[in-house]
């Protein structure tokens, strides 16, 4: 176990407004190391948000931990994970936090590890903007708004005039609508 005391990266953006793109880029690089390591065993989060990203301390220098695991499941074999069956390579469960679900977790059809690069993308694209790529009253509208997925115009409000295009660019292949051509490892 170690030691986490600076808060939920939620809590620092609210502060801050949002992160400047550096910064971001650091994180972001934690967060990938640690979602391919749990990948590569077999497990994914599902629940992957800024609520469930800890800083190691409060300084600007801070780590970002993945905390939360208890929606997470297995997709390497069959048996369970997290109190919930699972079948083969596949999830189905729709579970996690609205805002970050990706496409397949909204149309309820089996998925696998591609549903937490498609957090990281929501995560990297709130950190940059503070504001969710699709936004909505309603469940239902939140839903339709998933699957219409990301446009250029996501990326046309006053804060995004100083990110890269090569940031922008990661964000949009993060949030692909189909899975297999996401970014991240293949999947089979």
């Amino acid at each position: 176990m170690e030691k986490v005391c600076g808060g939920q990266a939620a809590e620092r953006l609210e502060k801050r407004g949002c992160f400047p793109q550096e910064e971001v880029r650091r994180y972001l690089t934690q967060i990938v190391d640690a979602v391919t390591y749990l990948h590569d065993r077999g497990i994914v989060h599902r629940d992957l948000k800024l609520e469930n990203l800890l800083m190691t301390d409060t300084g600007d220098n801070a780590s970002v931990k993945i905390s939360d695991f208890g929606l997470s499941g297995l997709i390497d074999g069959t048996g369970v994970a997290g109190g919930v069956a699972t079948e083969g390579r596949r999830l189905k469960e729709r579970c996690g936090t609205p805002a970050y679900f990706a496409p397949e977790i909204v149309q309820a059809v089996g998925y696998g590890k591609s549903v937490d690069w498609w957090a990281v993308g929501v995560c990297a694209y709130y950190m940059l903007s503070n504001s969710p790529p699709f936004k909505a009253k309603t469940t239902d509208a939140l839903f339709e708004r998933i699957l219409e997925g990301i446009t250029p115009a996501s990326f046309t409000a006053p804060c995004w005039a100083d990110v890269s295009p090569s940031a922008k660019d990661l964000i949009a292949k993060l949030l692909i609508q189909e899975p297999v051509e996401r970014y991240g490892p293949p999947y089979s």
